[in-house]
């Protein structure tokens, strides 16, 4: 065999078992390999006469016994004090994470994910905002955090024994208990 012709085949093998083994598209990664806390501390802002230095914080921790779900705490600062705190129990995603629950009454979908640009959080609606964050707080923003930023949490016992944790629990088991049973297909 010409050594043209066993490099084609060689990348045609290469290629379907990469095609076998590769999870669809659509899939996220496993929460594990998301799991961290992610950091940025932005540049220093005055206001009348005080000098500020806010921080980006996201944590994730997997959870239950599923690979695609996750705890997630998304924390900003703003100009003079005003604060986004979102926590939740979320979908993994090829990006990163999809959040979709009742908080507060009203209905709130929002998207972590991890692009060439930096963390994206998008909130459909702006109803998240409205669950999660001060008067001049948003959560349709793009953050410099790179997945490449992320930590191992050193402090996980503390996020899991939280009051935040256990009302995303609280809201998590309310959205499972209200959804109906899968039937399987014939």
């Amino acid at each position: 065999m010409s050594p043209v012709r066993t490099r084609a085949v060689s990348a045609a093998v290469i290629a379907s078992l990469f095609a076998t083994f590769s999870p669809p598209a659509s899939a996220g990664p496993d929460a594990a390999s998301l799991a961290g806390v992610y950091k940025h501390l932005q540049a220093p802002t005055t206001e009348e006469g005080r000098t500020f230095r806010n921080e980006d914080i996201l944590e994730i921790v997997p959870y239950g016994k599923t690979k695609d779900k996750a705890y997630f705490r998304l924390y900003m600062r703003f100009a003079k004090g005003h604060v986004c705190d979102a926590t939740g129990i979320a979908l993994t995603t090829r990006l990163g994470l999809k959040y979709v629950a009742v908080v507060d009454g009203n209905s709130c979908s929002m998207t972590i994910s991890f692009t060439p640009k930096g963390l994206e959080v998008q909130d459909s609606g702006d109803q998240c905002r409205m669950a999660f964050c001060g008067a001049r707080g948003g959560l349709n923003w793009t953050s410099p955090i790179r997945r490449a930023d992320r930590r191992p949490i050193r402090y996980g016992k503390r996020i899991l024994e939280s009051d935040m944790y256990a009302n995303a629990v609280k809201i998590e088991e309310k959205a499972s208990a209200s959804k109906p049973p899968q039937v399987p297909a014939p």
